[in-house]
């Protein structure tokens, strides 16, 4: 494998074909708007504020597992180095898809030491040509990092702005492919921005003042 983008899209739609994307994208979406609900039940302000991002990741990885579980696709609970956080993986050999949650679409994922382990098979091939290869071969049983990168829309924290599936290099410093799933599926895109409309809250009409006099 020479690592372009072009190879990781094909192993992206062999391991993830587009029935498994879509679910995965209304996974996020439900996960979102779940979120709110559940934190309003579980804690009083300002103590919601605090555990909405740990609720959020929550909600979003027991829509994926229903996914995984839907699609026959393996998935795996893992701990991070010092076992404060778990991280929900979705294996389809070579690759391993996790959620993140980033700021915003251009932002790296956080290249924290098991996010460095899992991606260290992946290459940037693009470059290649231009300096020498000093890179250890990659076994043939590697398997590859990709994250499923996604943000709150402004002030509508239960709904996602994007869903994208991204894979860095091995050093978190560029992403070789994305693929945008609100793109992949407009639709369901739409379905999003028609929910906000419908649940934005309306002003209430005014009442015509009589300036004339009697």
């Amino acid at each position: 494998m020479n690592h372009t983008e072009t190879e990781y899209r094909a192993l992206l739609g062999a391991a993830f074909p587009p029935a498994v994307l879509q679910a995965v994208l209304l996974a996020v979406i439900d996960g979102y708007k779940a979120t709110s609900p559940a934190c309003k039940k579980a804690l009083d302000i300002p103590d919601r504020h605090d555990a909405f991002g740990i609720i959020w990741r929550g909600k979003i990885n027991e829509q994926l597992r229903g996914v995984c579980e839907h699609h026959s696709l393996k998935f795996r609970d893992e701990p991070n180095s010092n076992g404060s956080t778990f991280f929900l993986s979705i294996l389809s050999p070579p690759l391993r898809l996790v959620a993140c949650l980033v700021s915003w679409r251009q932002h790296m994922v956080r290249p924290a030491k098991i996010r460095k382990v899992w991606a260290r098979h992946n290459r940037d091939g693009r470059w290649r040509s231009l300096f020498p290869n000093t890179e250890d071969p990659v076994p043939p049983e590697a398997e590859y990092a990709v994250f499923l990168i996604h943000g709150p829309r402004g002030r509508h924290r239960d709904q996602p702005a994007f869903v994208d599936i991204v894979i860095p290099d091995s050093n978190f410093r560029r992403y070789i492919c994305r693929v945008e799933l609100f793109k992949l599926f407009p639709q369901i895109a739409l379905s999003v921005v028609k929910s906000q409309d419908v649940h934005r809250k309306q002003p209430k009409p005014r009442r015509r003042r009589d300036t004339g006099s009697a």
